[in-house]
């Protein structure tokens, strides 16, 4: 039997949309742009939702800078296929 691929709930879906938005960013970016669209998290919110992504192998981390830098591994057009399915 196939394994499942990840589900993606909405808070997570959030995170990803800034990532398809800006092709990368730090947790420091992800939340100042969250912000902005009104969302009232905090930072360790933000970290914690990237690393479950990262876990679920939806977005990788390069850290050969000072911060971690999250880039999207899934497209947005993926995971609306993977929602109607």
């Amino acid at each position: 039997m196939a394994k499942r691929p990840p589900t993606i709930p909405d808070s997570e879906l959030d995170v990803l949309k800034v990532l398809w938005a800006r092709s990368q960013a730090t947790v420091r970016e992800a939340l100042d742009t969250l912000k902005a669209s009104g969302r009232q998290w905090s930072y360790a919110t933000v970290a914690t939702l990237l690393d479950l992504l990262e876990s679920k192998g939806l977005v990788t981390s390069d850290r050969s800078d000072l911060a971690f830098v999250y880039r999207p591994v899934i497209t947005s057009q993926e995971v609306r296929q993977r929602r109607v399915n």
